[in-house]
């Protein structure tokens, strides 16, 4: 009995593990078959189509529907037609999307992708620019004294009449392109106004004013006494042209640029900035004493030859000390090798030059006020 019952336990476990074998099998062919038959067979398709749109408006827009597929999907995109009967109202849209996604642990094919857009007509107005222009470069007059600008889409033209060059003295010239004497550079001369002071004849008792245009030189009335001024006027006028030529030469060499001496005649710097500035004043007091002694600064009627003679040592009170300062500072400044010894030589000879030439004509001047009785001091 025992001995059956192994043999038939036997049987029965060797079919059982047949029959398990032969279903785990048909389980994985059909797995595999179906994965198979999924990966291979599986394709994408996206297509979107724009339903015919009809619009009765001057401003409709039909919509653009753009649709971009990346993944193993299929998406299908319908839009219904849609009609629109104003002047401001955009078409609408709907959209019904269905996505399937499918994936398995077995195997991965290559997805094909495909995409089909239908896009109905666009229309676009475009709306003018208000005025003649976009750029500058648009207003361009063709006259070089103007400035050619373009301000919200309207070309604007600015005169400079610095940049008109006047033909000869006496004259002014003003930027019009628009006046019938203007030349070619949209520049028009015109007289300048009578009786404003022009160039200076080096006679102290004439009126050196324009007159039509024209710079003219007649007596100026101002009596017996006006010779007395001839002297002090020349003299004047030769230290005016010693104290230029003076201030020229340092500030050439102040405007070269170089750092240090010996290769500089002179450095830059506080002292270098000093000495333009105390010529430049020495400068100033004498071009404004000539011209009180010429008449040119009280106007017309000119005044008294001893009341030109007072104004004018009045104005170069200082100057004598202001040429002084000056020629400390170039020996500071020679002695600190900040300027060269032939360069500090040369200017404080004409320095000094400058100096004696404002002491004789302050000289010249006091006697001439001293003989009407007036008292001045001396500078």
């Amino acid at each position: 009995m025992g001995r059956n019952w192994w043999r038939i336990y036997g049987k029965a476990k060797r079919a059982f593990l047949a029959t398990t074998v032969a279903f785990v099998l048909l389980i994985s062919f059909a797995a595999t078959a179906r994965a198979q038959a999924s990966t291979t067979t599986t394709t994408t398709s996206t297509t979107t189509t724009a339903a015919p749109t009809t619009t009765s408006s001057t401003t409709t827009q039909a919509p653009t529907t753009t649709t971009s597929t990346t993944t193993t999907s299929s998406t299908t995109t319908t839009a219904a037609p849609t009609t629109t009967s104003s002047s401001t109202t955009q078409a609408s849209t709907t959209t019904t999307s269905t996505t399937t996604t499918s994936s398995t642990t077995t195997t991965a094919a290559p997805t094909t992708t495909s995409s089909t857009t239908t896009q109905a007509p666009t229309t676009t107005t475009t709306t003018a620019v208000n005025g003649p222009c976009h750029t500058d470069g648009d207003c361009d007059d063709g006259f070089p004294c103007t400035e050619d600008r373009c301000v919200d889409g309207v070309c604007l033209h600015l005169p400079h009449d610095e940049r008109c060059v006047p033909a000869a003295e006496c004259t002014l010239a003003v930027c019009a392109p628009a006046d019938p004497g203007a030349g070619p550079s949209g520049c028009s001369l015109h007289a300048a106004d009578e009786g404003t002071f022009c160039s200076e004849d080096g006679d102290p008792c004439t009126a050196d004013v324009c007159q039509g245009g024209a710079c003219t030189h007649h007596p100026d009335g101002s009596g017996p006494r006006c010779p007395l001024l001839d002297t002090p006027f020349r003299t004047a006028a030769d230290v005016l042209a010693l104290a230029r030529g003076l201030e020229a030469d340092v500030r050439s060499a102040a405007a070269s640029g170089c750092p240090v001496t010996p290769g500089c005649e002179l450095a830059p710097g506080a002292t270098r900035d000093r000495l333009v500035a105390l010529l430049g004043a020495t400068r100033m007091d004498l071009e404004a004493a000539l011209q009180a002694i010429g008449g040119h600064v009280a106007g017309p009627p000119a005044p008294d030859p001893t009341v030109r003679a007072r104004l004018a040592l009045g104005l170069i009170a200082g100057t004598p000390g202001e040429v002084r300062s000056f020629l400390a500072t170039l020996a500071q400044a020679r002695e600190r090798h900040l300027a060269t010894r032939t360069f500090a030589r040369r200017r404080a000879s004409a320095g000094r030059e400058v100096l004696r030439g404002t002491q004789k004509l302050a000289h010249q001047l006091r006697r001439m006020v001293a003989r009407t009785g007036t008292f001045v001091p001396a500078p």
